[in-house]
């Protein structure tokens, strides 16, 4: 395993070895129910002995160290000793030493070392909140597994596109969706992952859906939504209020004259009504000014308003933040005064609406942001298996932020995917690289463009159309996602050679201009721009517009430089 992923590893630059079957048992990956970690706490000390083998497993409960933290001790007379204060420490500290295990021609063997780790933030995990398409049930059973082997310890249900989160919010689930969500509940309960069921009663603004902050019978809709989910052993929830118009009613300015006041109403109702209901539960909620920096009428509100115990969302200075920084962080803490979660918008997709998807690792994010909010939370895109990647080094940022390295992580991520994925998406991966954190070599690519290097970029095309028709032999679950991707690719090499040639014909680019996946480098749109093959109503519409604004401002507006 690579010494990044841990927070403190010492390594005694010795090694100790163990027969092939001792290895089988080091290597398959181990679990444990609960029943062995309530002895484990209940024992203070436990030992293993694997079929006369010479490895001991001792583990030990150390109430000193951090939730979800762990240490491990491989002893020369090996000896394995285990210490952690909770049971997803030990998972993680299991998985671990596992992974340590290499194989040798005569075995295997482990190092002798010493590891002290432990998470960055206490709370690490995924925020389902993105529009479109919401994952399969089975997506998200494989998301547990994700989950766990990424040391993540919690999941958010707030899918955009649940018509009962949302639009319908008060309408109960019917029978087989709320059969998957508790299957999903207890298999998440199952590996110690939290599990936060959230709503949106703000969206709708008028008709039956619309919530009235003055209406004891709203109040009682939301109170019953949210027993389905209690009577299943739910404790933790969240009133999201991004994206919506948050202008309070005529009829409920007299009691509500702002909607700062109405949204802490409603969040203080709720949590009075758990606090009734549960002994011990978190509530979160989503501000609709959560990716604004400093104070404003409608922090005020929340801030003056809102009950301590509510951790408020935050997702930097834009939706999908570019940089978020300590300043960043200072002043929306003093805005609200309350605890903080990041809701982080990437590799979140659904602004393109199907136009793009990213693959890139997280940056730009201050190292020691876990200093001002606890809690950092993944927001993918509609393709699961694409959002991996991403997700992947979010979740090592989000264990070790100040360690955190996004090129190496990016390659694990990539290579986690296997040898043939690795080996035949360099060259794509960097096509498609240019996303709202980075350029990437957009802007190289372009200048090669306006030098009219066209051999240089004939070259790159063939590279990158190779990547493609071998990624597209592979029988992967992300190939099957990135498909139309990969294709684009292909077509839009022919659209290129036909125009430095002077041979593209404007039927040919419109019908080219049918398929909407668009890919990171710029270079086809700006040959068409000065191609002249479309007017510049053709141009915004067909392509600007599909593409949406650029988000590449990094350090080159005024607030950068303060």
């Amino acid at each position: 395993m690579n010494k990044e992923l841990f927070k403190n590893f010492y390594h005694l630059n010795s090694f100790i070895y163990f027969s092939e079957n001792i290895g089988v048992f080091l290597t398959n990956q181990t679990s444990f129910d609960d029943e062995f970690f309530v002895s484990l706490i209940n024992k203070d000390k436990f030992t293993i002995k694997r079929n006369n083998q010479e490895i001991n497993l001792k583990f030990f409960t150390n109430k000193d160290i951090l939730e979800d933290g762990y240490k491990i001790y491989i002893r020369k007379d090996k000896i394995v000793e285990i210490s952690s204060s909770n049971k997803r420490g030990f998972i993680y500290a299991i998985n671990a030493f596992n992974d340590l295990c290499e194989k040798t021609n005569s075995g295997f063997k482990l190092p002798i070392l010493f590891i002290e780790d432990e998470p960055s933030f206490l709370h690490r995990g995924i925020i389902e909140g993105y529009y479109g398409t919401p994952w399969s049930f089975e997506e998200r059973e494989d998301m547990v597994d994700f989950l766990v082997d990424n040391r993540l310890n919690s999941y958010i249900y707030a899918p955009k596109s649940d018509i009962y989160h949302r639009d319908k919010w008060c309408e109960p689930y019917p029978k087989e969706i709320f059969l998957e969500l508790k299957k999903l509940y207890e298999s998440l309960s199952l590996n110690d992952i939290e599990f936060y069921y959230t709503l949106s009663p703000g969206h709708i603004k008028v008709g039956e859906y619309a919530f009235d902050y003055t209406s004891k019978a709203d109040f009682e809709k939301l109170y019953r939504k949210i027993d389905d989910f209690i009577n299943i052993g739910v404790k933790n929830f969240g009133l999201l209020m991004d994206d919506i118009d948050y202008k309070v009613a005529d009829s409920q300015k007299a009691k509500f004259p702002r909607p700062g006041l109405a949204h802490a109403y409603i969040c203080n109702e709720l949590n009075a009504y758990l606090r009734k209901k549960l002994p011990e539960f978190k509530m979160i909620m989503c501000p609709t000014e959560y990716h604004h920096i400093g104070e404003s009428e409608y922090r005020n509100d929340l801030k003056e308003n809102l009950d301590d115990n509510i951790i408020v969302f935050f997702t930097g200075d834009n939706v999908c933040a570019e940089v978020i920084t300590k300043n960043d962080l200072i002043s929306t803490k003093r805005a609200y005064e309350k605890e903080l979660f990041i809701w982080d918008n990437f590799p979140v997709s659904d602004f393109t609406y199907g136009v793009r998807e990213f693959i890139a690792p997280i940056q730009n994010r201050y190292n020691k942001m876990h200093e001002y909010a606890p809690g950092y939370f993944i927001n993918p895109s509609i393709h699961y298996h694409i959002s991996k990647i991403g997700m992947q080094t979010m979740a090592e940022y989000a264990w070790n932020s100040e360690g955190y390295n996004k090129d190496s992580a990016f390659e694990r991520a990539l290579k986690s995917l296997g040898d043939d994925f690795y080996l035949n998406s360099k060259k794509f991966i960097e096509f498609n690289y240019p996303n709202v954190l980075s350029y990437g070599k957009l802007l190289e690519m372009n200048e090669l463009v306006n030098k009219q290097e066209y051999e240089i970029i004939k070259d790159i095309y063939q590279d990158v159309v190779k990547d493609a028709d071998n990624l597209l032999k592979l029988d992967l679950e992300i190939i099957k996602e990135l498909k139309p991707w990969l294709l684009r690719v292909k077509e839009e090499e022919k659209i290129f050679l036909k125009i430095i040639e002077g041979k593209l014909l404007k039927e040919e680019l419109l019908d080219f201009l049918e398929d909407e996946h668009f890919l990171g480098m710029e270079i086809i749109d700006v040959l068409i721009k000065k191609s002249n093959l479309l007017t510049d109503t053709e141009f915004e519409e067909l392509i600007t517009k599909r593409r949406g604004r650029p988000w590449y401002r990094i350090f080159e507006e005024k607030r950068w430089k303060k």
